[in-house]
């Protein structure tokens, strides 16, 4: 007996075509490139990918060169000349990053050698030359059919580690992490979507007699397809030799989409992936009080660690030969605000309670400026006095010795005695008598 598979869509012969009928099951095909399009085409992976993305390009920032403000995010003006709109390309670079695990930008240079120009490169065109024992050498270029090479100075490379590879892009990502969480929920938007394509008709295996000759098997099969080929032909009306042809149903139709908690499984698994808390992807997920938490916490255990990372690879790539560095300041954002009266507030009562301020502001994990130490935080002590040395006069005695009377002073020569003065005294008093008589 010869058996076709039959999906509302295709059909093939499962006797004579075993890899194709085995793709038509399956539903994939070798090679696709699955994070382009899953981040495409699953609406939650897209949306977590875009806020971090949007929130790395918000950050504020800052390039200094020594103490002195070259640019802030605030009233960008592209200083250096280089950047022309570094938020959009920051906020590029980290969606290039969440998706491949690698990002490039390419660094145009003047005769002279010197940066004049920054643009975006993506990732599937960019092949590291590594030589084994020597490590990095270059890039290639891979663009169609050409080829160009490009020498280290000219790409600036973002790469996330990988304990498994010791130079080079990483092999994950975190989009890749989430790819079969959102491999279940794309393949799960598909089938809704086909199978209303198909006229809702679930999988179909049709039978026919082994005798069946291939001219009418190929006759069935464009008749099965045009009567059950869409929405349109739903509710058609065919007559059909049922002693012929025997249907046998071996898919699930829509009912079995119906499972809300492995939908939320996967949703949360994207989330933990890309580091996104549930409740920013769903805000009825929680409380207003919990939301305002997650916000932070996004923050503070996603954006944050990202900017560092991003920050310096460009400080030491590209920035460090202008003499300049890139700086992140999350405390200006809203959602860290509240956090910063916090710590502004618990710094002022250990102050106040006699703890020093250096001390303090390591306790409170501040954040300072660069160049200051927290040890600049304390105020100036006055120099202590210099010691003076045992048995010299205003030093206490040492413990278990005996305080010592002064000695009597020893009149100096020349000077009168206490018995001298006191007969002088008189002597005064005597003659003054005499003279009023």
């Amino acid at each position: 007996m010869t058996r076709f598979l039959f999906d509302g869509a295709k059909s093939a012969n499962l006797d004579s075509l075993p890899a194709e009928a085995w793709t038509i099951i399956s539903g994939r095909q070798p090679g696709s490139d699955d994070v382009v399009d899953l981040v495409r085409t699953v609406p939650i992976l897209q949306r977590a990918v875009t806020l971090v993305s949007d929130a790395v390009g918000s950050m504020p920032f800052a390039i200094m060169r020594g103490d002195t403000e070259l640019d802030t995010s605030q009233e960008y003006k592209n200083a250096l000349g280089i950047l022309p709109n570094l938020p959009a390309m920051l906020s590029l670079i980290e969606t290039s990053i969440l998706m491949w695990g690698a990002g490039y930008w390419f660094i145009g240079r003047n005769r002279g050698r010197r940066a004049k120009e920054i643009r975006y490169l993506a990732p599937s065109t960019i092949r590291p030359i590594i030589e084994p024992g020597e490590g990095l050498k270059g890039f290639t270029r891979v663009i169609g059919s050409n080829q160009i090479e490009l020498a280290i100075d000219e790409v600036v490379y973002f790469w996330l580690p990988d304990p498994s590879i010791e130079v080079g892009p990483p092999s994950w990502s975190p989009v890749k992490s989430a790819i079969r969480a959102a491999g279940v929920l794309g393949s799960m938007d598909r089938f809704t979507t086909n199978f209303f394509d198909r006229g809702a008709i679930k999988a179909t295996l049709l039978t026919v007699p082994a005798t069946t000759r291939k001219a009418d098997r190929d006759t069935l099969r464009t008749w099965w397809r045009t009567v059950f080929g869409g929405v349109k032909n739903a509710f058609a009306t065919e007559v059909i030799n049922a002693d012929d042809v025997k249907p046998v149903v071996i898919g699930e139709g829509i009912e079995s989409l119906s499972n809300a908690e492995l939908t939320r499984e996967k949703r949360e698994d994207i989330a933990v992936a890309l580091g996104v808390p549930y409740s920013l992807l769903f805000p009825d997920a929680a409380n207003f009080a919990t939301a305002q938490q997650d916000d932070r916490h996004f923050y503070q255990k996603t954006i944050i660690p990202a900017c560092m990372t991003i920050a310096n690879v460009i400080n030491q790539q590209l920035l460090e030969s202008f003499g300049c560095v890139l700086e992140f300041r999350p405390e200006g954002l809203d959602a860290m605000q509240e956090d910063e009266g916090n710590r502004a507030s618990a710094f002022a009562a250990y102050v106040g309670a006699g703890l020093k301020p250096s001390l303090v502001a390591q306790l409170l994990g501040l954040e300072l400026p660069v160049g200051v130490e927290y040890q600049d935080l304390d105020p100036e002590e006055p120099p202590p006095p210099a010691p003076s040395q045992p048995g010299q006069p205003g030093q206490p005695p040492l413990p278990g010795q005996a305080q010592e009377k002064p000695a009597p002073e020893e009149p100096k020569p020349g000077t009168p005695t206490k018995a001298i003065d006191t007969w002088a005294e008189g002597a005064r008093e005597s003659e003054a008598a005499s003279v009023d008589l």
